[in-house]
């Protein structure tokens, strides 16, 4: 993968941050008092994505530094899935636009340009204040990122945001560690991830990829499991499919994701741009069956 190392497009900057999180009415994940992960069982959102669609979902391409939008739209992507084949929910799986939050949310940084990049807290306030809209209402692709240069350098159409402001994700909180990660992935919500922190361009037996190099990067959590006491996370990566090589966790995880281990989540998390992301305000705690 280490061609892809100019597609990172992650901006850390922690004054940045703080300014969304004082804007937002619950900035920091608080610890679940009920139905957080176990530890032991496997929480997969690939398996809502492929009860909700019939597969597991494509994989995003990014052709320019955008990988927050891309991260960040295919959260939603996750938590559509989950709240329709695991919560029953009566809605039609459209994937979600990311050059619509792209644009927004360089809005938000006053970052209107042609330079790539953005930082995760602003993908955050956009999609949590400013809504989405699917790729279908734009002629958007997940493979192509045009709409999204495009809306980054000037903005995102006044009807556009009329069409997105109904569909608000309504919590987005703070994540900084694995185990708040774990027990947010085990109520449903997968969690946008922020890192500087770069990886093995293989797999291992188990589907993991080993820490190394440095990557400013937007990824995506979708999972977390204990594969023979092998605690991590299922990062979900936006370079198109077959991307790690390699096995893939537990044999049916998405070809363009891989295991993460725990103290190395926990190192990612801990650098403070990463989101869970809810359509409950408040991040309610639900006891899911993800025996599916």
């Amino acid at each position: 993968m280490s061609d892809k190392m100019a597609l990172c497009g992650w901006r850390s900057d922690p004054v940045a941050v703080k300014a969304v999180l004082d804007t937002l009415p619950r900035p920091r994940l608080k610890a679940f008092r009920q139905g957080g992960w176990d530890g032991k069982t496997n929480v997969c959102l690939w398996d809502a994505a492929i009860k909700a669609t019939g597969a597991n979902l494509p994989a995003h391409n990014q052709n320019r530094g955008t990988c927050v939008s891309h991260g960040w739209s295919a959260g939603c992507d996750y938590l559509s899935c989950v709240e329709i084949a695991q919560l029953g929910m009566s809605l039609e799986y459209d994937p979600i636009s990311h050059a619509c939050v792209y644009g927004m949310a360089k809005e938000i940084g006053n970052d209107l340009s042609s330079e790539d990049g953005a930082v995760g807290a602003w993908a955050a306030k956009a999609v949590s204040t400013c809504g989405v809209v699917r790729n279908s209402d734009v002629e958007d692709t997940d493979t192509d990122d045009a709409l999204a240069v495009k809306w980054g350098a000037h903005g995102v159409p006044a009807d556009v945001k009329a069409l997105a402001k109904p569909h608000l994700v309504k919590t987005v909180s703070l994540v900084t560690s694995f185990q708040a990660a774990a027990d947010a992935l085990a109520n449903g919500y997968p969690v946008a991830v922020c890192s500087n922190q770069g990886f093995s361009d293989t797999r291992d037996s188990q589907g993991f990829c080993f820490p190394h190099g440095v990557w400013n990067h937007c990824m995506l959590f979708i999972g977390v499991v204990n594969i023979s006491g092998r605690r991590g996370l299922v990062c979900l990566q936006s370079w198109g499919q077959n991307t790690p090589g390699g096995p893939v966790v537990l044999g049916t995880a998405p070809d363009n994701s891989f295991g993460v281990d725990a103290h190395t989540a926990d190192q990612m998390l801990s650098q403070q741009d990463s989101f869970a992301l809810s359509a409950f305000d408040g991040f309610p705690s639900r006891k899911l069956n993800w025996l599916i």
